[in-house]
């Protein structure tokens, strides 16, 4: 393609995953913990609890994330950096990784019980790492707060505002960052686990039943999949680069 050549609006704004799918579905999840919540607390308490349905639906959203990585890493010929490529392998793999530790690498699924040796180190006699120690358990979750704050959060909202976008042929910008479809399901991931933090200042033992982690985790993780997908759609929509033409072709 002539880089002389106007660009397409297509082009520089590659199709991106339905306002249905990443506006409407996100609050699902939050609704129906609400709803429960004022219906019947047993259900509630059911739902939130560990190894519950939302820790389960965490681990079973997580592979369609996996699954979007791997298409768009076979995609990767559209993408202006090589990285780019390298880094689908390790969303998956990071994707991979929550999953596993969600499900106890299988223990919640077959229902072994922890080798002694892990029970020894693991507070909750289960076979992860999370649970090991403060640092595997509590560091990783921070990292990927960090990331749904500025990566889906503030980048977004700051590229919005800008006049002059950067063209997804050259730059890796637009793929690297997450774009606006992650940003309902960041504000969700905040929004869930505000009532937590606001108990933790008003109570020295806060009620059990304003902990609302699993529904934080189970937003980073559709967060985690939007991200992949968006990248694997958008780089569908774009054109493959033109192969490099021999002189005799070019005569």
């Amino acid at each position: 393609m002539d880089p002389n050549q106007p660009r397409s609006e297509s082009t520089h704004n590659p199709k991106d995953l339905p306002r249905w799918l990443w506006i409407g579905l996100v609050p699902l999840p939050a609704l129906i913990m609400l709803v429960a919540g004022l219906v019947d607390m047993d259900v509630y308490e059911a739902l939130r609890r560990k190894e519950g349905p939302i820790e389960w639906a965490t681990a079973g959203v997580l592979p369609f994330g996996i699954f979007a990585a791997i298409v768009a890493f076979r995609r990767r010929a559209v993408f202006p950096a090589k990285w780019l490529g390298a880094w689908m392998i390790i969303c998956a793999c990071g994707m991979f990784y929550f999953m596993g530790e969600e499900l106890s690498w299988g223990q919640h699924i077959f229902k072994w019980e922890a080798p002694d040796a892990i029970k020894e180190i693991n507070r909750q006699d289960e076979t992860n790492l999370h649970n090991i120690n403060t640092f595997l358990g509590r560091k990783p979750k921070y990292v990927i707060e960090l990331w749904t704050i500025v990566g889906c959060m503030a980048v977004p909202l700051i590229r919005k505002m800008r006049s002059n976008k950067p063209d997804p042929r050259t730059s890796a910008g637009p793929w690297f960052w997450p774009t606006l479809v992650c940003l309902p399901t960041a504000i969700m991931a905040q929004v869930v686990y505000a009532p937590t933090r606001i108990a933790r200042r008003m109570y020295e033992d806060e009620p059990g039943w304003l902990r609302l982690s699993e529904l934080q985790e189970l937003y980073f993780a559709i967060a985690l999949v939007l991200y992949t997908a968006s990248i694997a759609v958008r780089a569908g929509s774009m054109p493959k680069p033109e192969a490099p033409t021999t002189q005799n072709e070019s005569e």
